[in-house]
């Protein structure tokens, strides 16, 4: 132990020698650890927004039940990281006795349910008419658009178009619930949702309902609604429109190798991709689920059947948007034929899908309605089934336009395109749901007395351009000749000559398009039914008619070698 002598002695040192001491304690000395500095704050996780899109729905509310499950499932994943934008690009309505006996409400009704942020005015939208039971206005004062806007006003979601505008002011329309475009919240994150219709609009519909119209162009309407969007803070942008395109692969989305350049995919290219982050397609009845222009395209069929989704990463800090997924079509009923009588769900997320009790609940009355109706006999058994395609003609067509004549006797010629005949009729006892769901169109009769010359240059338009169509009370010969197509009318076994006349029998929608008006029978020429519907004449026909029928034994029209459309080298005259 140092002695009390050497510490002072060391003292006295320190103070000669004018070293330091050490400094006195103090209380600072005398408390904790100081703590350490606080951890960096963790950025906002990436925000996952699932675009799922459907299309041409047309009526058929009972897919779309099936449908809510999968969305369901779908909302139950985003809730922890994102949210859902579910949006319809057009054709609800048209097609079934549910949506068609309410004008399209039944429709409305589910979609209420099933928490849709938008929808898109597609072509048949425009198919009802004045609110009620007439197809076309009967007077001034009937709005021709009266059912489409009765439906709006039902939704509690906007409907959207941004590119139907008036045809005198080229001012975009002004109708109650109908908008260009809409901004919906999702988890935090503006979206903008815009819409268009295709421009063949105005002449896949009747025409006395959208005669006053005029379409724009599309990508244009998209572009100037983006923009606004953005400008009001839209963080992503979702353009729905009735318009698609046609792909057959879907594993690499940025292969387009087997799609057809349709109009959806023009307006992809012709958009700014900074702009637009998703496109929905629909009209063209096929599927699409591919980058294009650096834009992912959805598109997923018709009738229920299948529905598109598009995963979007959203950076909440830079608010930067990337795409993590584009999925293939998800087929809606594990049964593959569209119109089987079952539909079956399968699993997603992860989880068995089990429609949503609001959509149930939402769609029961209206089915139940329908259902009533569409089990009524008519007293006729079809001895084997009658397919509704061919080329150019179907066994269901030439039967239909058989049954017109016989309907209006004094007609010669009946003539009915393709496109009106949606459904095969099924062999057996006739039902009236079969009927209707096989043409569910409310167009009247019109007929005209005309030209041969002009029917002639009618069918040759059908058959080269391949627009498919069936006929009664004539055969149609087509071959190539020098100058082209030539074609020929045979009634009851002689050739039509050019000069004389003939009465022909269609329906007011064919009346009125540009096909029928060039070839020579401008829509004045007609004169048209006021009712009942062409579809309604023909059941009351049947129910009277009663007995078995046998599919027709030949095809009215025959091509070279079978071959549809008929392409011939030089002109295609119809001589």
């Amino acid at each position: 132990m140092r002695s009390p002598l050497a510490f002072f002695a060391l003292a006295a040192w320190l103070t000669a020698c004018g070293c330091p001491s050490a400094p006195a304690p103090t209380a600072a000395h005398n408390a904790p650890p100081s703590a350490s500095p606080a951890a960096p704050v963790a950025p906002p996780a990436p925000i996952v927004i699932s675009v799922v899109g459907t299309s041409d729905l047309h009526g058929n509310i009972e897919r779309g039940v099936v449908l809510s499950g999968y969305v369901e499932n779908l909302r139950k994943v985003r809730k922890h990281d994102g949210g859902v934008v579910l949006v319809d690009a057009g054709d609800m309505f048209q097609g079934t006795l549910a949506a068609n006996e309410t004008e399209g409400a039944a429709v409305i009704r589910l979609y209420n349910a099933m928490g849709y942020n938008a929808a898109v005015v597609g072509n048949h939208e425009f198919d009802y008419g004045p609110a009620g039971p007439a197809a076309i206005p009967a007077s001034p004062s009937d709005d021709r658009r009266g059912a489409l806007i009765a439906a709006a006003k039902l939704a509690r979601f906007p409907v959207l178009t941004a590119n139907i505008l008036m045809k005198d002011t080229g001012a975009a329309v002004q109708w109650p619930g109908i908008a260009p475009s809409t901004m919906v919240d999702v988890a935090g994150i503006k979206v903008g949702i815009v819409g268009v219709t295709t421009d063949e609009t105005l002449r896949t519909t009747i025409a006395a309902n959208v005669d006053d119209l005029r379409v724009g162009p599309l990508a244009e309407a998209i572009t100037a609604q983006a923009r606004k969007l953005r400008d009001q803070g839209a963080k992503v942008v979702v353009a729905a429109a009735h318009a698609g395109g046609d792909c057959a692969n879907f594993d690499n989305p940025d292969d387009v190798s087997s799609c057809k350049p349709e109009e959806i995919f023009a307006v992809a290219r012709a958009l700014d991709p900074k702009l637009v982050n998703v496109i929905i397609g629909g009209h063209t009845h096929r599927a699409v689920a591919h980058r294009v222009n650096g834009i992912p395209i959805i598109q997923s069929r018709a009738y229920g059947t299948a529905f598109g989704r598009v995963d979007l990463v959203v950076d909440p800090a830079s608010g930067e948007v990337s795409v993590k997924k584009i999925h293939a079509p998800h087929r809606v009923c594990e049964e593959k034929e569209s119109d089987a009588p079952t539909c079956t769900p399968g699993e997603y997320e992860g989880e068995r899908v089990q429609p949503s009790a609001q959509a149930r609940d939402a769609a029961a009355p209206d089915l139940a309605a329908a259902d009533a109706k569409r089990k009524q006999q008519l007293g006729v058994t079809l001895a084997t089934k009658l397919k509704a395609r061919g080329a150019p003609s179907s066994p269901l067509g030439d039967q239909l336009a058989a049954w017109m004549l016989e309907v209006r006797p004094a007609a010669q010629i009946a003539y009915i395109n393709a496109g009106g005949i949606r459904k095969d009729l099924p062999e057996g006892p006739l039902t009236y749901g079969a009927f209707f769901e096989m043409f569910p169109f409310d167009n009247r009769f019109a007929s005209t007395t005309v030209k041969v010359s002009a029917v002639r240059k009618l069918f040759v338009h059908g058959l080269s351009g391949g627009h498919g169509f069936s006929v009664a009370g004539v055969q149609v010969r087509a071959k190539c000749g020098k100058a082209g197509l030539e074609v020929e009318l045979i009634h009851k076994g002689k050739r039509l000559r050019d000069d004389q006349t003939v009465s022909l029998l269609m329906s007011d929608y064919l009346a009125m398009t540009p096909s029928v008006n060039e070839a020579g029978m401008p829509k004045e020429s007609f004169k048209y039914e006021d009712a009942p519907p062409i579809r309604e004449a023909l059941v009351e026909h049947l129910r009277k008619k009663g007995g078995t029928v046998t599919a027709p034994a030949a095809a009215m029209i025959t091509t070279p070698e079978g071959v549809f459309p008929v392409k011939c080298g030089g002109k295609d005259t119809g001589h």
